[in-house]
């Protein structure tokens, strides 16, 4: 009797402990999760910055955003393969200085144009998220010259769309106990 009483005992606290388990699983998750399939033409740097553009959002959204390349875009897979797409543009008359473009899940990337090649990745990658240009120079979202640092801006517009979660204020909790037999200790220090 005493084993069977032990054997669910212990099967019990495995369930809730397999449950909270799956509770941490879920608040942990990602909200976004997917995988760009990136044109093959893009040089190797150009494959590098696009890669750590991924990382920095990853980074600045917590874990909420996980994306991740893959570079088999290629003249016989476009047809195949499912969005976002992220395809190399050269340099043109049409596209000026700007540094791509982005319709929902497609991204026109010029990295001829720009200067910073991760800045100008992170800025395209935002707009696929949803995000809209900010009016403030030094962000992210900067509609010219974008820089690889997220600023308050940046923040407040990913904020905005749900990509982001607002960060919750840290409390510290601090507990004082008086002795009522203890005399007040001295402004002076020491006596």
């Amino acid at each position: 009797m005493r084993r069977l009483l032990a054997l669910a005992v212990a099967l019990s606290a495995c369930a809730h402990y397999e449950d909270r388990v799956r509770d941490v699983a879920v608040q942990l998750a990602p909200a976004d999760e997917r995988v760009i399939h990136g044109d093959s033409h893009f040089s190797a740097e150009e494959r590098a910055a696009f890669e750590r553009a991924l990382g920095a959002w990853a980074g600045f959204t917590r874990g909420a955003v996980r994306l991740s390349v893959r570079w088999d875009l290629t003249d016989m897979t476009y047809m195949d393969l499912p969005p976002p797409l992220l395809y190399r543009v050269w340099a043109t008359p049409e596209t000026g200085d700007m540094g791509g473009r982005t319709e929902g899940e497609l991204i026109w990337w010029v990295p001829d144009t720009c200067t910073d090649l991760q800045a100008c990745a992170m800025h395209e990658v935002g707009h696929m998220l949803g995000l809209q240009h900010v009016p403030y120079a030094g962000h992210v979202m900067s509609p010219r010259n974008p820089v690889h640092v997220f600023g308050p801006a940046d923040f407040r517009e990913c904020v905005r769309v749900g990509v982001c979660r607002e960060r919750s204020p840290d409390y510290t909790t601090v507990t004082v106990t008086v002795d009522p037999n203890m005399p007040n200790p001295s402004l002076e220090y020491p006596p």
